[in-house]
């Protein structure tokens, strides 16, 4: 993140991040395993393997602008605003093989077993967001905060793919 005082009141902050991930699952289960054993009246598939890739990417942005003003020693008035971003972008697949004929070629005897399935998924959504937050306290001692939260989803139904959440408190401190 990156913080700027733009004057003696007026903070921004910006933060932003990418996560990428990929990974690879690989499963094979011979004849010597609970799973793979052809003796067991459970297992139908006899020798058999799978594997699986997938990858993801994430981007995030936020950038807040934070106002602090205190009046006559008593009054501190605080109020942020602050937008957001987030995509993800997902990919997933994979197959499994059964009755694979030679087990001793491990995972590369795959292709010769009988196809059981076969995985595919595309998933990519993205979340948007505005927000403000305004505090107020009176001596450090009483507190008020209200806070407006507007969110963008792509996951949300189409017909209605953004909405508010809005919050009101009051505290003191003994």
């Amino acid at each position: 993140y990156a913080d700027y005082a733009l004057t003696k009141n007026l903070q921004l902050r910006i933060t932003g991040s990418v996560n990428s991930r990929s990974g690879r699952t690989e499963a094979f289960y011979n004849s010597k395993t609970p799973r793979g054993t052809t003796r067991s009246a459970f297992n139908t598939k006899g020798v058999n393997a799978g594997i699986g890739f997938n990858e993801s990417l994430t981007l995030s942005n936020e950038n807040t602008l934070t106002y602090t003003k205190v009046f006559n020693k008593v009054h501190k008035f605080t109020a942020l605003g602050g937008f957001s971003l987030q995509e993800v972008a997902r990919n997933a697949y994979g197959y499994t093989t059964q009755q694979i004929p030679n087990e001793n070629l491990g995972m590369s005897g795959m292709d010769a077993g009988n196809p059981l399935s076969t995985s595919a998924l595309q998933a990519e959504f993205s979340l948007v967001s505005a927000f403000t937050r305004l505090n107020y306290s009176y001596k450090s001692k009483y507190l008020l905060t209200a806070t407006l939260r507007s969110d963008a989803s792509s996951k949300f139904a189409k017909q209605n793919r953004a909405s508010y959440f809005p919050s009101v408190a009051a505290g003191w401190s003994m």
